[in-house]
Parts: C-alpha cells; structure tokens; sequence
C-alpha cells in the first residue's frame, strides 16, 4: 500500500506544474493595443514617458507566449525609439509562478526574466546588470 501511496504522489508532483500553466485563465489570451506611462531611467524625477504598447499572449504547449512592442513617444508626440521582446513561460515547481526559457544569468550579461500570476494579475518581471553593477528592473501587469 506504501508503494501504492508513493506512487500516487509522485504523479501528482510531477503533474502539478501542468496543471498550473492550465490554470492561466482564457481572459490572458489575446492581442491588446494600447498606450500606457512609464518611469524610468530616461525619465527625470516625477516626468512620465508615454508609451505605445502592443501585446500578444497565447498558450505555449504547458506555459505561455508573450510577444510585445513598446514605442516610445517623444515630446513632440512622435515615436522617438522601439522595444520589442518575446518571451515563452514554463511552470516551476511553484504554484503561479513560470520561468521564461530564454531567462538568463545578469552576472554574464543576460536577463532573467519570470512572471507570476496572483489574484487577477499576470505579472512579468526582467532584470538585467547595468554596466556599472547596479540593475535594471522592468516589471509589467496584465
């Protein structure tokens, strides 16, 4: 019966984190378009750059895609520079919690990259090493 038990477990464990990248509700998938604000280091104390935004999320076998662009808008109201980034979510042993597949290690000049999903917010977060040592955090809500 031990045997029986353990074994059970054991599928259990070793299926949970499927189970989780099933529990990303339909209501993420989509394509949105839009604009947002955004403070950072191009910004100065309390100034805001406006943004346009375009975001894609769809299932990715047991996780998902993000793909977005984001463009920058000058003073002048006219696009002044373009980010684009995409990114596919695995789970991890941690209920709401996925690690993207091209994360990497800041120490050696990559970018670790992971999203959460709590309540109602899927979360993506990035983290990078300036070239002095400090950082650069990125973090975006859906």
């Amino acid at each position: 019966m031990r045997r029986v038990t353990a074994g059970i477990v054991a599928v259990l464990l070793l299926a949970a984190p499927m189970a989780w990248a099933a529990d990303l509700p339909d209501a993420f998938y989509g394509h949105w378009i839009g604009s947002g604000l955004a403070e950072n280091a191009d910004t100065r104390a309390l100034d805001l750059s406006p943004r346009d935004i375009d975001v894609t999320i769809e299932p990715a076998g047991d996780g998902f895609r993000v793909d977005w662009k984001s463009i920058v808008i000058d003073g002048a109201g006219t696009p002044a520079r373009e980010r684009a980034d995409s990114l596919t979510f695995r789970p991890t042993d941690r209920p709401g919690v996925f690690r993207a597949e091209e994360s990497g290690n800041p120490q050696d000049g990559g970018v670790l990259s992971w999203a959460r999903l709590a309540d109602n917010t899927l979360s993506i977060y990035q983290m990078a090493m300036t070239e002095r040592g400090g950082f650069a955090f990125t973090a975006y809500d859906r």
